[in-house]
């Protein structure tokens, strides 16, 4: 794992009504591997509507189901994880953060 990505998390709480109140994103560097979206992963994914741009593998102990990434300083929403083997997660991601393309 030769590349560099941060991982963003944001401390939430809920007040006496229950609202989740968003608390201050933290950002943590890991080191992870780039790779590219598989072809069946990509039309299987684009046929529901997602849009999968970039595959990352990180350490299993690196990740806390953190849902933003910043990867070459694009922010990107994390569109599904998938464990390999016991110490690699697979992070599938893409830069439509918002929902909108």
């Amino acid at each position: 794992m030769d590349d560099v990505c941060k991982l963003v998390s944001g401390n939430k709480s809920t007040n006496q009504y229950g609202d989740v109140i968003p608390g201050e994103k933290v950002e943590t560097e890991v080191f992870c591997k780039i790779m590219s979206v598989k072809r069946n992963e990509f039309y299987q994914a684009s046929a529901v509507g997602m849009k999968p741009e970039v595959v990352l593998e990180i350490r299993q102990e690196d990740y806390s189901d953190e849902t933003i990434v910043i990867l070459n300083d694009i922010e990107y929403k994390v569109l599904r994880t998938y464990p390999v083997g016991k110490k690699i997660v697979e992070l599938v991601l893409t830069k439509d953060i918002y929902g909108t393309s």
